[in-house]
């Protein structure tokens, strides 16, 4: 790999956008383990198991990750891009997933918790 000190600005940029993608889309897979737990629902979060306040604190770990490359990417003038719809099926070809639709209305969700009125984006789950 080329020396980051020799990156042009394009190269530069998509190393950016490649460490935006993989804090982005890590986060809805340390959800979905986090949500598998059975009985989280009927407990307070401060009676979670072990496990459950690990994987809480790894999924707040990712979200602070994207927020410095995010903030990375504006202090250096480059605007990100979330990639919503470009799941692909067995054959290659672009389809929408619903479910990465739904993960990135929940991530947008937890990301807003603690802002004044901060209210989720979905309600079917």
């Amino acid at each position: 790999m080329k020396n980051p000190v020799n990156w042009t600005k394009k190269e530069l940029y998509e190393h950016l956008q490649h460490a935006v993608d993989v804090e982005f889309w890590t986060i809805p897979l340390y959800l979905t383990a986090l949500y598998s737990i059975k009985g989280l629902k009927t407990q307070r979060k401060e009676n979670y198991p072990d496990a459950a306040k690990l994987i809480q604190s790894v999924v707040i770990q990712e979200m602070l990750h994207l927020e410095i490359v995010a903030n990375i990417c504006n202090a250096l003038g480059y605007s990100f891009l979330l990639e919503l719809n470009n799941s692909f099926n067995s054959e290659g070809e672009g389809k929408t997933n619903e479910f990465w639709n739904n993960m990135f209305a929940l991530s947008n969700s937890i990301m807003a918790v603690g802002e004044k009125g901060a209210r989720p984006m979905f309600s079917s789950f």
